[in-house]
């Protein structure tokens, strides 16, 4: 997702921090210079990089 109500290129729906983090750093790996998402305008791949920190530091919560 790109833009509300994802902050940091973070997706609201995350299962699985390391897998999100791991597909991260796949992306990463690419050495493109812009992704498009889904949803949402192209944004640079330095953003993964800048923002991928923030990963650590989400909170997740159970759906019930």
């Amino acid at each position: 997702m790109n833009g509300v109500p994802s902050l940091h290129r973070i997706t609201i729906w995350i299962e699985n921090k390391k897998e999100f983090e791991n597909s991260w750093q796949v992306l990463l790996s690419e050495n493109v210079e812009y992704i498009y998402p889904a949803h949402g305008k192209r944004f640079k791949s330095c953003d993964l990089r800048k923002f991928k920190a923030k990963i650590n530091k989400i909170k997740l919560y159970p759906l019930e």
